[in-house]
């Protein structure tokens, strides 16, 4: 009877015997997930074609298969790598070949995706395994009009013609955090700029403001920018901003925001809300103050030992920091100015 140790003795050795084979044969590359498509040279047509003049190596490839190398000094040679794609999307690309000592510095790829074209330049030199590359990530079209171009016009020493590797790339929806009105208690006919942080992992599409007022009955949605011009602090700074007319004292509006990615995800934030006239109440407290700091508390960002305050809010309502400003001297009142929508809760 084979025990159970035995049989993981057995796999634990086996474990280390495909190690140092890996090794010696110098097989590094990642293996294939269900969901990636694999072009290999091997395959050849419609899969992979190749122009001009290309000699096979006697060494290994990707996956223990061939691989096919040339050097800019012959005639013009392409190998042309054409996935078939199942589902429109992002792709991580990836090149899979065996690196050397002898490769070129500047292979140029040109990446055809649904957007247009791309070119990428790889450095191929290395230990001298099989290694991957990552290229980029484009969108890809379902089908077979994506492809990968790589010629042998870049610079001196060998290019190397093995797989490429498509991967989907997780796109996530957009992201909205910090939802805020500037300024934080509207007055009477007073306009407002409702302001959110908005990031995509890829890229943004569309920003929307949607806001309502009751019981005035009124309700619209409109564009929001990172313009630096709509409350939005400064441009390209992720802050989207829009603006929301002045309404009558006591109307209560209500807003929130949604944003498109270029994949067509949609997110929608939490709503906010406040009331026209509402008179706060809040105690602001000067409650710290580090002056003249040179070795304690350093800051956690930058590492610097800084001077610095704390502000505390005794509350009830939350403070709006954005009409305040500090500073360390009398004729400039204004010299650290709050940004815009900066706000301290209460008992913060």
């Amino acid at each position: 009877m084979i025990s159970a140790d035995s049989i993981l003795s057995f796999w634990s050795k086996l474990g280390l015997i495909l190690a140092f084979l890996a090794l010696v044969f110098g097989v590094v590359e990642h293996p294939a997930a269900a969901q990636d498509i694999i072009v290999d040279n091997d395959d050849g047509a419609p899969g992979y074609t190749q122009t001009g003049s290309w000699t096979t190596s006697t060494s290994t490839g990707y996956n223990g298969g061939m691989y096919r190398y040339s050097d800019r000094t012959r005639t013009l040679s392409t190998g042309t790598w054409t996935p078939t794609i199942p589902t429109s999307g992002r792709y991580e690309v990836h090149y899979l070949f065996r690196k050397g000592s002898d490769r070129t510095l500047d292979a140029p790829f040109t990446v055809h995706h649904a957007s247009g074209t791309d070119e990428v330049r790889l450095d191929m030199t290395g230990a001298f395994t099989v290694q991957e590359e990552l290229l980029g990530i484009f969108r890809f079209n379902a089908g077979t009009e994506g492809r990968i171009i790589l010629s042998n016009t870049g610079g001196a020493g060998i290019y190397i013609s093995d797989a490429v590797r498509f991967r989907p790339a997780t796109d996530e929806p957009p992201r909205i955090s910090q939802v805020a009105n500037v300024p934080l208690y509207p007055g009477a006919g007073e306009p407002t700029f409702a302001v959110a942080r908005v990031t995509d992992d890829f890229a943004l599409g569309t920003v929307e403001l949607h806001y309502s007022a009751f019981p005035a009955g009124v309700s619209d949605t409109v564009i929001a920018y990172d313009d630096g011009a709509h409350g939005d602090r400064s441009a390209g700074d992720s802050f989207f901003g829009a603006a929301i007319p002045g309404f009558d004292e006591g109307e209560i509006v209500t807003f929130f925001f949604t944003a498109v990615d270029d994949e067509s995800q949609i997110t929608t934030s939490g709503t906010a809300q406040y009331q026209v006239g509402t008179v706060p109440s809040y105690s602001l407290v000067l409650n710290e103050l580090l002056a003249s700091n040179a070795y304690t508390n350093t800051d956690p960002d930058y590492g610097e030992a800084g001077d610095w305050a704390e502000l505390y809010n005794a509350g009830p309502d939350a403070a709006d920091l954005s009409r305040y400003a500090l500073s360390d001297d009398p004729q400039t009142p204004a010299r650290w100015a709050f940004p815009t929508g900066a706000a301290l809760g209460p008992e913060e």
